[in-house]
Parts: structure tokens; sequence; C-alpha cells
């Protein structure tokens, strides 16, 4: 199924994986640190600061995913390379992505934390929507890569969505109250 992204116009994009990665990834990395430095200190839905930094921040992340889906498919022992990504060269592939993770490790996690400290952020849905986003941020980890930190990261923001968020829809909600017999 994923194969066949390579025959979509997302081919495109992994055309550019494998021709110019490090050009790709440094104009996401420009994109995400220009919406970082609009950060204003908290999540506003009326400044645009903070919808354009969430954004960036999936941006990154789903570019991120590319990148690993054509690393990880260019060295697969035994197995040849996708067609358009024959002559890709891994390790710009690789330092591509490290970029994109420290820039999203060492700027946007920090933020992203700051944003939803209880001190700060007395709205429940926009620390909703931050800690949705923090879950995001490490959706291309492999079970290798998580540390201490990512699943700090993970079980509270999971645990802070599962007492603060409703995650059901009224229409779809067969345990709502209802004056219908």
């Amino acid at each position: 199924k994923l194969q066949n992204l390579l025959s979509t116009p997302l081919g495109t994009l992994f055309n550019e994986i494998a021709k110019s990665p490090d050009v790709m990834t440094s104009c996401v990395i420009k994109i995400l640190e220009r919406a970082v430095d609009m950060d204003v200190g908290r999540y506003t839905e009326a400044a645009s600061s903070g919808p354009l930094i969430l954004y960036a921040t999936r941006l990154a992340v789903r570019v991120e995913g590319f990148l690993k889906f054509a690393l990880k498919k260019c060295t697969a022992p035994g197995q040849p390379r996708p067609r358009g990504l024959e002559f890709m060269e891994n390790w710009k592939v690789e330092k591509s992505m490290k970029d994109l993770r420290k820039t999203l490790d060492e700027r946007v996690i920090p933020m992203l934390e700051y944003w939803i400290d209880p001190i700060r952020c007395k709205n429940v849905d926009a620390s909703n929507l931050v800690h949705a986003h923090l879950i995001y941020l490490f959706k291309n980890y492999t079970y290798e890569e998580f540390d201490y930190r990512s699943i700090s990261v993970l079980l509270t923001s999971q645990v802070y969505l599962s007492i603060n968020h409703r995650f059901s829809n009224k229409a779809y909600d067969d345990l709502a109250d209802s004056s219908d017999p």
C-alpha cells in the first residue's frame, strides 16, 4: 500500500527527498524556526502565531515521516530500491532527519510544554490541542528511539487528554443522556 505512494503526486515529494533532501528539510526547518520565533508565550487561537506554529510542527513531522519511509525502503536488506529512489544518498537523508528532529526537540517541544503549564494556561481546549500536538511529535519514533523524555511526554499528554477531552460526539455517543427512550 505504501509503495503505491511513489506513483502518486507524493512521488514528487519522494523525488525531492532522493535528489535534494538537505534543501527540502532546510526550507521546512526555516518555516518552523520562523514560526517559533513568532511565539507569544501561550497558545491563542485569535493570534496567527499559535495556529501557524502548530501547522509548521505538523508539516515538519510529516516530512520527517516521508524521510524515514524513504530511508527504510532504501536500506532494506535484500530488497531493490523503489523506482525513483535508486540514486538517493542515504547519508544526506539521515542528516536531514537529524537536523529536523533536533529542531523539533530543542525548539518546539520546550515551547509546547511551556504553553501547557497549568499556571499559565487555564483554557482546557487549548491545552487539549497542544497535548495532542505533543503526542503527534513522536508519531515517527521507532521502539529504539524512545527515551525517558519522549515516553514521559507521551504518557502525560495521554493522561491529560483522557481526563480532559471528550473523544466522542453526541451524535454518535450511545452513553449520552437522551430524552428519547
